[in-house]
């Protein structure tokens, strides 16, 4: 992996509400990934994918099945992702959240609904972390995030198998599954850094050179970057653990708590 800092252009990829703009005013970048979705109907004995789903299909899927998924990336078409919005009764201030990128770690409780936002670290050519929102209500999900991450993957192979307890708990249970994987996600980012940085010692002490203070500070500001994901993280999952919200029932904040 590169040693990098996060790069103007990926700063410049999180869209920001207009100075002076109503609360609520959802504002995407002019360079927004299409907008894609997928419904996910879930229940003990069958399990459905339909890919780019119309509002009235999800609507449909949400009267008759148990758990309704809905996961969605890009956020070029802010009318279809309003329509989904008014669907699920998402609060206007949440929904403007979703589409600007740069929103911090938090939970943030409706009366009927929960809103969290986590952020997950992503490596290729640079560090960066993405943003992933979570609206959680009654039998309903939806996540957003300007790509989808790799846990969509990971929980498509669980949800496919009846024995799964993802197939036989709510939306409480699957918000946790996706962020026990993005904690996860963490772990091998920081090894990986810990590593850098004993041979980045060694080097420092044995063959020190102009380039090793550059290295120094290009890895300073990488884990500046995983703090601010990580730091409000912990509030998040505590809040989850001490809160009293009936949508999160006791088999999801009985899980061993995460370690971060």
């Amino acid at each position: 992996m590169k040693s990098s800092r996060l790069t103007g252009s990926l700063r410049q990829q999180a869209s920001r509400i207009e100075v002076g703009a109503a609360p609520g005013a959802i504002r995407t970048d002019d360079a927004a990934r299409p907008t894609r979705s997928r419904l996910t109907s879930v229940s003990a004995d069958r399990c459905v994918t339909v890919d780019q789903p119309s509002i009235g299909a999800i609507r449909e899927a949400h009267r008759s099945a148990g758990l309704v998924w809905v996961h969605v990336t890009g956020f070029a078409d802010t009318y279809w992702i309003r329509e989904l919005g008014e669907l699920f009764d998402v609060h206007e201030l949440a929904l403007a959240d979703i589409v600007n990128l740069h929103q911090r770690p938090k939970l943030e409780e409706y009366t009927d609904h929960l809103f969290v936002v986590i952020r997950q670290p992503i490596v290729d050519e640079t560090l960066h972390t993405q943003q992933l929102a979570l609206y959680i209500g009654d039998r309903f999900l939806l996540s957003f995030a300007e790509q989808s991450p790799l846990v969509i993957a990971a929980l498509d192979k669980r949800l496919g198998d009846p024995r799964s307890l993802l197939r036989h708990h709510g939306s409480d249970f699957l918000a946790y599954a996706i962020i026990d994987y993005v904690i996860d996600s963490f772990f091998p980012v920081l090894e990986e850094y810990g590593e850098r940085l004993e041979a980045l010692e060694t080097r420092t002490i044995e063959q020190p050179d102009p380039s090793t203070n550059r290295e120094i500070h290009h890895m300073r500001s990488d884990l500046l970057l995983l703090r601010r994901a990580v730091w409000p993280l912990r509030e998040v999952i505590n809040e989850l653990i001490r809160g009293t919200s009936p949508l999160v029932r006791r088999m999801s904040t009985s899980a061993p708590p995460a370690r971060i």
